[in-house]
């Protein structure tokens, strides 16, 4: 017998030889521990980025499939459950322009006025019937309009490379929200209209005031030089609210603020001594009368906003 025949290797045990000579990146390796992660309990750093990956593309996908509301949810609980998080949340989010609050108000009103309760004589605006059912898109379109005033009113919230943008989008924004406020339901019970409505305004013409204010400040201050154009949309957008709203909820005070501080750029208030005693200035920089920028006698006739 020879004894020296050479032991025929087992398919097992070729299988084992095979396993052990695998380098331990490869994919055969990968695919390995994925079927068993206990078989390699310190996988190297390139299998380690391959698993975040791969969890990446899982979460992707899962994120990709949800409603907006469910994301929302997510996002605000995983701040509110980690504080830590908000700073690094906060400086992924895009920037709000007036057009993109301008679709999500509009959005907001219409879930609104699809609420209303309907009767014999047509939508139901007025009673505490209707008050009770339209209050949660009612509170939450409150609620954008203030978040937003705030917003785009307060100079905080504009970096230095955006503060040029400060006043064209505090009266811009301002015009738009008082507009949506005049569109409200003036309610059977005056709480509700106090709670809602008139507290919008009330909220909207101190926020006017601030605003005159700032860009008052920076006119006399900074030198600042808005066209004349801009400043007539501004001041007619500001007289035909505080018109429609008899100078009450403080839009009477923002108008006079605004003839005051800036009124005298386009002619419809005496320049300031400083500024009259300074030399004549160049024609590209002219303060042009009023009705000559709007084409009008003056400041007068109807308020056509409020229904275009």
């Amino acid at each position: 017998m020879n004894n020296n025949t050479t032991p025929v290797s087992s398919p097992l045990a070729r299988r084992k030889r095979k396993t052990i000579h695998e380098e331990p990146d490869s994919p055969t390796t990968y695919k390995r521990i994925r079927a068993n992660p206990l078989e390699s309990p310190t996988p190297s750093p390139q299998i380690l980025q391959i698993q975040q990956q791969d969890r990446l593309v899982r979460a992707t996908r899962i994120l990709s499939s949800l409603e907006k509301d469910q994301l929302v949810h997510i996002i605000t609980s995983l701040v509110a459950n980690n504080p830590s998080l908000e700073q690094e949340v906060a400086s992924h989010l895009p920037t709000p322009t007036i057009q993109s609050v301008r679709n999500l108000l509009e959005s907001s009103e219409k879930k609104l006025n699809e609420t209303y309760p309907y009767s014999k004589w047509g939508p139901d605006r007025t009673s505490d019937y209707a008050f009770n059912r339209v209050r949660p898109h009612l509170t939450e379109l409150c609620s954008t309009l203030l978040h937003y005033v705030d917003h785009f009113t307060n100079p905080s919230s504009y970096p230095v490379t955006q503060m040029h943008e400060y006043a064209q989008n505090s009266f811009t924004y301002l015009h738009l929200a008082t507009t949506i406020v005049h569109r409200l339901p003036t309610w059977q019970t005056q709480t509700h209209t106090d709670q809602t409505k008139l507290s919008l305004y009330a909220h909207v013409g101190a926020a006017y005031k601030l605003v005159i204010a700032e860009v008052g400040r920076k006119v006399r201050e900074e030198g600042k030089i808005y066209g004349a154009t801009l400043l007539t949309e501004w001041g007619k957008w500001l007289h035909e609210h505080n018109a429609a709203l008899n100078g009450e909820f403080g839009f009477g005070e923002a108008w006079e603020n605004f003839r005051t501080q800036l009124g005298w750029l386009i002619g419809l208030y005496p320049a300031p001594t400083s500024v009259q005693l300074q030399q004549p200035q160049s024609p590209g920089h002219m303060h042009y009368p009023v009705s000559a920028a709007l084409g009008l006698g003056g400041w007068g006739g109807s308020s056509t906003f409020l229904t275009s």
